[in-house]
This record gives C-alpha cells, structure tokens and sequence, in this order.
C-alpha cells in the first residue's frame, strides 16, 4: 500500500513483510518487518551529518574490520559504567 496524504509532502509505503530494493548487482537494502531488522550492503557505506550521527542500541554495538580508526579533530572521549578493557598483541598509549 502507497498513499500521500496531500499537502504534507510525506510519502508512506506499507508493506505487510519485507521490502528489497536493489541497485545494479552492488547495492541492496532490505526492510524486514518480520524481524524488525534493517540490511544495507554495498561495496561502501558513508553516513554524515552535519549536526551529528548517532548509534544507539538497547543491546550491543559491534564494529568489525581487519582496521578500525577513530579520529577527533577535538577531543575523544570513551567511558564505561562496567569493565574497560584494550587488548592486542601490542599496545600504545600517547
């Protein structure tokens, strides 16, 4: 189901169970209202915001990648109300 509701200049679709989109054979997001769970794949993801980007989760947040950067042009700051810890086979600090 689509429908505009005129003058407002929002578009809603509704879909019972899932939604595909895809691009080419690179990109596909998939919506699936089964399991709540959003899927975005392509060759490369960039969000930006000019006021912000936010990730908030009720569980878990996981970055994985052979390499992980963060960089601050200001300061960074990463706290923990538990247990903090930084491993790896070397460690720097400074």
């Amino acid at each position: 189901e689509m429908y505009t509701k005129e003058g407002s200049g929002t578009l809603t679709v509704q879909i019972k169970s899932k939604i595909d989109i895809k691009v080419g054979d690179k990109i596909t997001v998939t919506l699936n209202g089964e399991s709540g769970a959003v899927s975005v794949k392509a060759d490369s993801i960039q969000l930006e915001g000019a006021n912000g980007v936010t990730t908030k989760s009720d569980s878990a947040v996981k970055m994985e990648a052979p390499q992980v950067a963060a960089n601050a042009s200001s300061a960074l700051k990463m706290e923990s109300s538990g247990t903090a810890t930084v491993s790896g086979s070397t460690v720097s600090v400074g």
